[in-house]
């Protein structure tokens, strides 16, 4: 096991071509094999970094936490670690059992490249999918008992290698590992325990979670404003600016009141009578009147929105042409449509680490252009909301698609979004 990390960290250096990998590969290692196949003709130089990359990549944080899951199921389940012990030849399914009851990966992200239904629900070719692998390895109806750990299930049909064009390109590899050590563990340890295990009572000493759209931290007058589901992050604000007993109110703009969630909640709250609704389907002098409401900003007043994107639109641009501080627009979006911008015309990007010029095509995201050289960019919503792939640039001008960069840090052109977002200049120099 410990060769086989060795191997893959030394790959961690290897560049695109089978030249410039020669000495930074071992000759007896996957990567050294992988460049000799591009060498015969068998693929090409470019699909061999791909690979080498993803074995990389995919070969170890995925295989440490199978390999973690494993003894943790085992431990849990005495009595499956006695039969593997009396029975090794259940190696293979047990570890099989592992990635169904306990699967490395929980999620994945996908777009789709064309009009599907599934379910009897459509989706549109280009909408962003979740696919939640872990909860498919538990179905009730493909498997029987599926809460129970059992290494001898057969467990055919499982999605923790992933399945069909989108199978791991390294779950052999995965496979051998987990058959390798799991073997030398039956073969050696009697049993496995555990130690710490968080039992009910206990207590935690826990960090806060990572926060997008959080309330500001002094004390300030806070004006909340909620379109439709977008009441939702704005509830959890309300309940702790009550608790601090802030100055804040809380305008929730919704179609009817029979589809306003959370309603009898707020009405009935203790601060019930800060919060005001306002209905499409109700009289008009009900109905939020957004440029009164923004008409004088102060100093020490905060506003805070979230709903669609026409409703988000609307708000903040009357903010700013009322003359808003932007330090004081706090806002978040559920989905974006990515706007046609000034042009598509094709542009090239440099990584300031390698010097290496890639080109991205009309139509095509420098995320994308960039994986098809080997080079990753962490992404998540690819819709510019999230920030994941923010990446600095240092030469060039972008233009921003995004929503996530405030008008102001966009004017910088300092950074941008690689998912959504393409280049007015011939040539972007990205810090990669």
């Amino acid at each position: 096991m410990s060769d086989m990390l060795k191997v893959k960290v030394r790959l961690a250096v290897a560049g695109s071509k089978a030249a410039s990998c020669s000495k930074a590969l071992t000759p007896d290692g996957f990567g050294a094999q992988i460049y000799a196949e591009a060498d015969a003709g068998k693929i090409s130089h470019d699909e061999a970094a791909l690979l080498v990359r993803s074995l990389l990549t995919a070969g170890l944080d995925t295989t440490i936490f199978g390999l973690g899951n494993a003894l943790l199921c085992f431990a849990r389940n005495p009595e499956q670690w006695q039969a593997l012990r009396e029975n090794p030849s259940l190696l293979r399914s047990a570890f099989e059992e592992v990635l169904r009851y306990a699967s490395p990966v929980q999620t994945f992200l996908r777009t789709t490249n064309r009009d599907v239904e599934v379910e009897g629900v459509p989706i549109p070719e280009g909408s962003k999918v979740l696919l939640f692998l872990a909860s498919a390895n538990r179905d009730p109806r493909k498997w029987e008992d599926p809460d129970r750990f059992d290494i001898q299930r057969k467990t055919i049909g499982h999605v923790g290698f992933g399945y069909g064009i989108h199978v791991c390109v390294g779950q052999m590899v995965a496979r051998l590992e987990a058959e390798l050590l799991l073997g030398a563990l039956a073969r050696r340890v009697e049993s496995l325990e555990l130690h710490d295990e968080i039992q009910e009572g206990d207590r935690l000493r826990i960090s806060a979670p990572r926060n997008l759209f959080p309330l500001a931290t002094s004390p300030r007058r806070s004006l909340l404003l909620a379109g439709g589901i977008g009441v939702t992050p704005l509830l959890s604000m309300v309940h702790q600016l009550a608790r601090q007993n802030s100055d804040f109110e809380l305008h929730y703009c919704r179609r009817s009141q029979a589809r306003a969630a959370f309603h009898r909640q707020l009405r009935e709250a203790p601060f019930g009578d800060r919060v005001s609704f306002h209905f499409d389907d109700g009289p008009a002098s009900q109905r939020l009147d957004v440029p009164a409401l923004l008409v004088a900003p102060a100093p020490d007043l905060d506003l805070y929105v979230c709903g669609p994107g026409g409703f988000l639109e609307y708000v903040l641009t009357t903010a700013r042409e009322r003359g808003w501080d932007e330090a004081r627009l706090h806002y978040e979006s559920f989905s974006a449509k990515v706007e046609p911008g000034e042009t598509d015309a094709p542009f090239e990007v440099r990584l300031a680490s390698s010097g290496q010029v890639y080109p991205v095509a009309p139509g095509q995201t420098v995320v994308t252009a960039l994986a098809a050289q080997g080079v990753e960019i962490p992404v998540s919503c690819e819709q510019g909301i999230c920030g994941s792939c923010l990446t600095r640039v240092l030469k060039g001008e972008p233009e921003h698609r995004d929503q996530y960069l405030t008008p102001a840090e966009q004017a910088l052109n300092d950074q941008f979004t690689p998912c959504c977002s393409r280049s007015k200049s011939p040539l972007l120099v990205l810090d990669l």
